[in-house]
């Protein structure tokens, strides 16, 4: 067994704080930073709808960012 890393724990502390949603993006993120490819990476329809609800939520609830924000963020990288 591998040791647990200061980067371990980090990324541990920051996964639990995520939705499901966000758990779903960064694992896209990664396998793509990963180039691991899914066999069958279709969604149901239940899935699609649930993914489209808690969309609909996040932006009721105001979590969501501007273009503005983004294009913003992206020039700090």
């Amino acid at each position: 067994m591998m040791p647990v890393t200061k980067i371990d724990r980090t990324l541990n502390k920051l996964v639990v704080r995520l939705n499901d949603s966000q758990n779903s993006e960064l694992i896209r993120l990664a396998r793509g930073m990963l180039g691991v490819k899914l066999v069958d990476t279709r969604q149901t329809i239940e899935e699609y709808n649930l993914e489209i609800d808690r969309a609909i939520q996040n932006v009721k609830q105001g979590n969501f960012k501007t273009l503005k924000e983004i294009k913003k963020e992206m020039k700090s990288w």
